[in-house]
C-alpha cells in the first residue's frame, strides 16, 4: 500500500498537484486498495492488481483492476460515518464520495475497474448528502421606509448592487496566492487589475521582453519554454497559478517563454497593485513565496537531472570512445601480409558514427593458404559493432581448423543464427587464395559483388554465385566459386557505404561511378587504389554527413 501510494504523490508532484489535491488522492487510492484486498476475495491464482495514474491538465486520474468479486462503490449509497473510522465496516465508500470529484466503476471479463480524479484546486463543494438545516433565516424583513415611493425605475441607494459582482469575482478562492485571504481584502484591489484572453499559440511574455503585470490563469493553460517556443515545456501553469511574479519582483527581464496552451484568460495584476497592496494582504506573501519556493524547488531539480544527463552523456562518450578503439584494434593495420612477397593488400574504415558494424580482415591460415574477407552488418551504432565483434570472433574460431572457404561460410552462418534473438544479419564475402596454384577460392553471403582485374586487363564485376546474407537461417545453402589470377590481378572489396554515398543533391556514388573510379586508379598500388577511391568518395559528398559506414579492401597479386 505505502508503495503504490508513493508512487502516485510521486507522478502527482512532478506535475506540480499541491498537497491538499496530493491528500485527497493519496485518500482515495488507500480507501480503493483496501476494499479491493480486504473484501476482494482470496483466490491466489487471481491476476494481480493493476494500478495505472496520469497527471494531465487540471485532473490527476487513477485506475485500479482486480479480480476480486463484484462490487461498485460509485453505485453504493453511502451511510453515516460511524463513531469510530476504526469500526468494522468503516467510511471507506465514503471517503471516496466526499472527496474525488469524478469516480466510475465498470465491471469487465470478470474483473473490476474502478476510476477515480482529483480536480487540481477543486472547491470540494458539498454534496446534498452533507447538507444540514441552516436554523432560522436571518435575513432582515424589508423595513416599511424601504418601499420605493418614487416614480417606478427610481431605486434608493440601499437597493444597488455593488458594482463586482461575487460571481465576476468568484475565481478568488481558486487563485494560489488567493488562498485562505479574506474576500473583502481581495475584491477591492481588482478594480485596477483587467483580464486578458490570449488564443492557444500565441506568446504572452518571451525572453528578455517585461511585462508590468503578474499573470494569473482563470481559465485555460500557459507553457513555459526555454530557447524556443516549440520545444518541449519545461513547466506547465494550470489554472489558479501565476506568471511573470519573477520578473516583478527582481526587476530582471523574462528567460522564457510563456506561452498559450489552450485558449486561455489572464487577471493581469499591476506591479503596484502586487507590491504596494497585494502583498499586505494577510496570507497572499506567504502564499507567494510558497510559489516562489515551489518554482525553486522544480529548477532545482532540473537542474539536477541536467547535471545527471550530463554526466551519464560524458559516461557514454567515454566508453564509446573505448568501443571505438577496442574495434579498429580488432582490424588489421595496413599494409596487410607485409611479409608476404606473392602478394600486396591494403583495408580501409571509417566508421558512420562513433562505432561501425562493417569490418575486414586478411591473415594467413598456413604457409601456403591466405584469407580474406569483408562483411557489413545490419544497422549502426553499438548493436552493429557487438554483433560485428561476434561475427569476427566466429570467423577467427572456423579458419583456425579449416581451409575450406565454402564450410566456413556455413559454420559461420549457422553459429551466428543461434541465439540471434535481435534478428541481426550481416553480408559477408570471404576467400581463400592459394599461394602455390594461384587459385582464389571464394563465397559470397548476399554480399557486394567485387570488383576484379585479371592480369593487366580492366576492372570488371565478379561473377559467381551468391547466397543469402548470414545469420537469417541455419539452413542456408551456398556455392563456392573459383579463379585463377595472374600477376598483376587485382580485386577490390568494398560495402554500400560507397555505393551508396549520396552528393549534396541526393545522387548516390554508385556501381558506375565506382568502376570508373576504380579503373583510373587500377594501374597504382592498392595502397594508391584504396586512397583515392576514399578521396573520390569524399569529394562526390561534398560535405554531406556520411550516412553509412566506409570500408574497403583491396587484394593484388606480385609476380
Amino acid at each position: 500500500m505505502r508503495t503504490a501510494v508513493e508512487w502516485l504523490r510521486q507522478i502527482g508532484a512532478e506535475a506540480g498537484i499541491d498537497e491538499a489535491d496530493l491528500f485527497r488522492a493519496d485518500l482515495c487510492l488507500t480507501e480503493a486498495l483496501t476494499n479491493s484486498i480486504v473484501h476482494g476475495g482470496n483466490d491466489a491464482q487471481a491476476p494481480e492488481t493493476e494500478i495505472t495514474c496520469e497527471a494531465a491538465g487540471n485532473w490527476l486520474r487513477c485506475r485500479i483492476v482486480d479480480s476480486g468479486i463484484p462490487f461498485d462503490p460509485v453505485a453504493a449509497v453511502p451511510g453515516p460515518l460511524p463513531s469510530s473510522l476504526a469500526a468494522e465496516g468503516g467510511a471507506g465508500v465514503r471517503l471516496l464520495h466526499r472527496f474525488a470529484d469524478e469516480c466510475a466503476y465498470e465491471r469487465r471479463a470478470g474483473r473490476n475497474a474502478l476510476s477515480f480524479s482529483i480536480r487540481r484546486g477543486g472547491d470540494h463543494a458539498r454534496r446534498p448528502e452533507d447538507w444540514a438545516e441552516r436554523g432560522p433565516d436571518r435575513r432582515a424583513k424589508a423595513r416599511a421606509d424601504d418601499v420605493p415611493t418614487e416614480a417606478p425605475g427610481d431605486v434608493r441607494p440601499w437597493q444597488k448592487r455593488a458594482p463586482d459582482d461575487r460571481r465576476w469575482n468568484g475565481f478568488i478562492s481558486r487563485v494560489r496566492m488567493f488562498r485562505g485571504a479574506a474576500y473583502s481584502d481581495i475584491e477591492p484591489l481588482l478594480a485596477d487589475c483587467r483580464r486578458q484572453a490570449i488564443a492557444a499559440g500565441n506568446v504572452w511574455l518571451a525572453p528578455g521582453g517585461r511585462s508590468p503585470d503578474v499573470a494569473v490563469v482563470l481559465s485555460g493553460r500557459l507553457r513555459v519554454h526555454v530557447e524556443r517556443a516549440d520545444t518541449v515545456p519545461i513547466h506547465v501553469i494550470d489554472e489558479g497559478h501565476c506568471a511573470g511574479e519573477m520578473q516583478l519582483l527582481d526587476g530582471k527581464p523574462a528567460s522564457a517563454f510563456v506561452v498559450a496552451d489552450v485558449d486561455t484568460e489572464l487577471l493581469l495584476i499591476p506591479a503596484e497593485v502586487l507590491r504596494e497592496r497585494l502583498l499586505t494582504v494577510p496570507g497572499v506573501a506567504a502564499n507567494l513565496l510558497a510559489i516562489l519556493a515551489g518554482r525553486i524547488r522544480r529548477s532545482d531539480r532540473l537542474i539536477a537531472e541536467q547535471v545527471r544527463a550530463a554526466l551519464e552523456l560524458e559516461r557514454l562518450q567515454r566508453e564509446l570512445k573505448l568501443a571505438k578503439e577496442i574495434q579498429v584494434s580488432m582490424l588489421p593495420v595496413p599494409p596487410l601480409f607485409p611479409e608476404q612477397p606473392q602478394v600486396e593488400c591494403t583495408g580501409f574504415m571509417r566508421p558512420a558514427r562513433e562505432i561501425g558494424g562493417d569490418f575486414y580482415d586478411a591473415f594467413p591460415l598456413d604457409a601456403g593458404h591466405l584469407f580474406i574477407t569483408i562483411g557489413d552488418i545490419c544497422g549502426k551504432g553499438l548493436p552493429s559493432a557487438l554483433f560485428m565483434v561476434r561475427t569476427l570472433t566466429t570467423l577467427w574460431n572456423e579458419t583456425a581448423r579449416r581451409r575450406n572457404a565454402l564450410r566456413i561460410v556455413e559454420l559461420v552462418n549457422r553459429q551466428l543464427c543461434s541465439n540471434n534473438d535481435s534478428s541481426l544479419f550481416v553480408s559477408l564475402f570471404c576467400a581463400v587464395f592459394d599461394l602455390s596454384s594461384r587459385q582464389l577460392t571464394y563465397v559470397n553471403a548476399g554480399h557486394n559483388p567485387p570488383l576484379l582485374a585479371l592480369g593487366d586487363g580492366p576492372f570488371q564485376w565478379l561473377a559467381g554465385p551468391s547466397g543469402l546474407v548470414a545469420g537469417v537461417s541455419p539452413d542456408a545453402t551456398y556455392r563456392a566459386g573459383s579463379v585463377h589470377l595472374p600477376p598483376g590481378s587485382r580485386l577490390l572489396l568494398y560495402t554500400d557505404g560507397i555505393t551508396e554515398a549520396e552528393s549534396a543533391t541526393g545522387e548516390w556514388f554508385g556501381e558506375d561511378r565506382l568502376l570508373a573510379t576504380a579503373e583510373s586508379l587500377r594501374t597504382g598500388t592498392v595502397a594508391t587504389l584504396a586512397e583515392g577511391l576514399v578521396t573520390a568518395v569524399d569529394g562526390f559528398a561534398a560535405g554531406r554527413e556520411q550516412a553509412d559506414d566506409v570500408t574497403l579492401l583491396a587484394f593484388r597479386t606480385l609476380a
